[in-house]
């Protein structure tokens, strides 16, 4: 077998005109010899891989999304999960599709956007708080934290280290906004996902918690499960919400927490859709 050299003229010349033919054919702009050369000396040969077949697939799969013009139709209407086995599945197949999934409903990604957090909100700090939910339980990965147009907490190569340090060790009712009897909210950047998400805080007094059903000492939901009576600092009616309602998150007269300033993107503050950009 013959070795391609970009740098044999002879190669090269044969190669610039199988191409500029092959262009012609199909009303592709012809590349001129030197253009051609270029752009040979990078070209890695496909072989029929697994990983080859799979991108035709996805090439595939993204043409039904390009040529749908029934507005009506959904991703699940035209679209297929398509699998690869190592081994032949039924019929002796190696290549078998199956039908799209309905979003997760407890997706943070999928849902709207918004999740509400119940903690004891009196004796957890920022850093728990980043650590425990934001990172371990709702996959944020460099999390910047915003309360009404005030960054109280960032991460990421400009992120502002004084600003951490000095709000990481507060408790989260030392923040701006935040109270035991109302709760509170910030909204969760991270641009690392490109995505955003808005945190509803409701208070639940640590020892309100039972250790076996909830060791973590918080849970992530609209109401808590059926049995835990939830707290807010003051009577509630008993369905569990919290009895919370955050109409103002800026912060209140003689707030100690450190700010940081400006949010550094403009928007609405109050669209709860995570946004992808």
């Amino acid at each position: 077998a013959l070795d391609f050299d970009k740098d044999d003229k002879i190669s090269m010349r044969f190669v610039a005109a199988a191409a500029a033919l092959r262009a012609a054919v199909f009303s592709i702009p012809v590349q001129s010899y030197h253009d051609a050369k270029g752009i040979a000396g990078n070209i890695i040969p496909a072989i029929a891989t697994t990983n080859a077949i799979v991108a035709g697939l996805q090439v595939l799969e993204g043409l039904k999304i390009l040529n749908n013009a029934d507005e009506d139709k959904t991703l699940r209407d035209t679209n297929k999960f398509v699998w690869v086995s190592r081994v032949p599945a039924a019929g002796n197949r190696y290549i078998y599709p199956s039908t799209l999934k309905e979003p997760n409903p407890k997706c943070y990604v999928c849902s709207q956007g918004h999740q509400t957090v119940h903690i004891d909100l009196e004796e957890t700090s920022l850093d728990a708080f980043v650590a425990k939910v934001l990172k371990a339980r709702l996959g944020i990965i460099e999390p910047n934290i915003v309360m009404g147009d005030s960054i109280v907490y960032e991460e990421g190569e400009d992120a502002d280290a004084a600003l951490a340090k000095a709000n990481l060790g507060k408790k989260l009712t030392e923040l701006p906004g935040v109270t035991a009897a109302s709760g509170g909210g910030m909204t969760v950047d991270d641009y690392r996902q490109d995505l955003t998400l808005k945190v509803l805080l409701v208070h639940r007094s640590a020892s309100a918690w039972d250790e076996e059903k909830f060791p973590d000492g918080f849970f992530i939901g609209d109401k808590l499960p059926e049995g835990a009576d939830g707290e807010n600092g003051g009577d509630g009616d008993g369905d569990g919400d919290g009895d919370c309602e955050v109409q103002d998150a800026s912060p209140p007269a003689g707030a100690q927490a450190q700010v940081g300033g400006k949010r550094k993107r403009e928007g609405d503050a109050g669209d709860a859709a995570p946004s992808k950009r």
